[in-house]
């Protein structure tokens, strides 16, 4: 009985085993199959993105390729000219200024501001009966001092015939009465000299070759000696007033009366002008040279050129070597250019020259007597190194 009892429950271990053993493979094997599952969905999501990353690639460097539009440049000499702003001034402005006073007796109707007036022109004549009266009154002065020197000059010979030899003093060989005589008929010439200016003063002439700028007279009007009656200046020169940096004086080189100079007003007239004189010291305010500049004949024109106004200069200096011309376009913000060498983007540095409405000429800094393909529209993009492909514009088709 005993026995039958161990003999189950040895059976029974034994089943329990087997039973465990199995249920233990089964975990094993399932866990490996999901390892499995696992690493093999690893690699594929690996080699999707692969293949997704190498993919793209070349369309990428493709892309990276810039098209730039370019010009083809070589530098050239050219004669420097350099432009600064002016102010046309009249030339000897003055206020015309009545001599005497009076009354208004002839005022030519023409005489009207913007007329022009030769030297000696007749501008204003002013009522001169009382001035006749001076210069008749000082006349009739030296006749009598005349005659009051004659009779002195009769005493002292009468005294000297009839006293002979006789020692007289001063008084009496009449020399004091003599020289008050002639001191009196010089005075009294002086006077006519001064009455006649004065009555020639009642005719009031144009002083030099003028135009007239103002007018401040009317017929029969009263004038006070002092009085302005006109404001003239001269018709023979303009002058035009001109600062300039000590880099654009130096871009100049020498100026002289032979320097070519052009003037331009905002409406596109044009003049020669010369230059005058150089200001011997710089503006306190600005720090600037000053020129003075003429112009000739400035009020004959159709178009005349009037004081105040604003004018272009622009002087013609010395030869520049190795300038390049070029679209304005060109430059960046920060006044350098792009060139293209070797199909990749160089940034250079420049030195203005001179800058136009639409062009801008320039001297590279570095090799300045190499030509260039320079880039018309640099963009704030670009990269010192990119490469690029050039599409060359030709010059007629800016």
């Amino acid at each position: 009985m005993r026995h039958t009892c161990l003999t189950n429950e040895k059976h029974y271990m034994i089943h329990k085993c087997l039973i465990n053993f199995m249920l233990t493979g089964e975990v094993v094997k399932a866990k490996f199959f999901a390892l499995s599952a696992v690493l093999l969905l690893t690699m594929v999501l690996l080699w999707i993105a692969d293949e997704s990353a190498s993919e793209p690639t070349e369309p990428q460097q493709q892309q990276s390729v810039l098209t730039v539009s370019a010009i083809k440049v070589s530098p050239t000499t050219i004669e420097s000219q350099v432009s600064a702003f002016g102010v046309a001034k009249a030339r000897w402005a003055l206020d015309v200024i009545s001599p005497v006073a009076g009354k208004v007796q002839s005022l030519p109707v023409n005489n009207e501001p913007g007329t022009e007036k030769d030297k000696q022109d007749l501008l204003v004549s002013i009522a001169d009966t009382a001035y006749q009266y001076e210069l008749s009154t000082a006349k009739a002065r030296v006749t009598q001092a005349e005659l009051e020197l004659a009779r002195y000059q009769h005493e002292q010979y009468v005294a000297k015939q009839v006293n002979g030899k006789m020692q007289q003093s001063a008084f009496g060989r009449f020399e004091p009465h003599i020289k008050f005589a002639q001191a009196e008929l010089a005075a009294a010439k002086a006077q006519v000299k001064f009455s006649q200016q004065r009555l020639d003063d009642t005719r009031i002439l144009a002083p030099f070759n003028a135009i007239i700028l103002e007018k401040h007279i009317t017929p029969s009007q009263w004038v006070n000696e002092g009085d302005v009656i006109f404001k003239v200046a001269s018709t023979d020169y303009v002058d035009i007033s001109v600062s300039m940096s000590d880099t654009a004086w130096q871009r100049i080189g020498h100026v002289d009366k032979s320097t070519v100079v052009k003037i331009y007003s905002p409406s596109g007239n044009q003049w020669q002008a010369s230059l005058r004189y150089a200001e011997p010291s710089l503006n306190t305010q600005t720090r600037q040279r000053g020129l003075m500049l003429q112009v000739a004949n400035p009020y004959s024109a159709n178009a005349p050129l009037l004081p105040e106004q604003q004018v272009d200069v622009v002087f013609t200096g010395k030869a520049q070597a190795n300038v390049v011309e070029a679209p304005a376009t060109v430059m960046t913000p920060d006044h350098k250019v792009w060139s293209v060498i070797d199909n990749q983007l160089v940034l250079e540095s420049v030195e203005i020259i001179e800058e136009l409405p639409n062009a801008i000429k320039f001297r590279y800094i570095n090799s300045p007597e190499k030509p260039r393909t320079l880039v018309l529209f640099p963009l704030s993009t670009m990269l010192e190194g990119q490469r690029v492909t050039t599409e060359l514009v030709e010059a007629g088709d800016l």
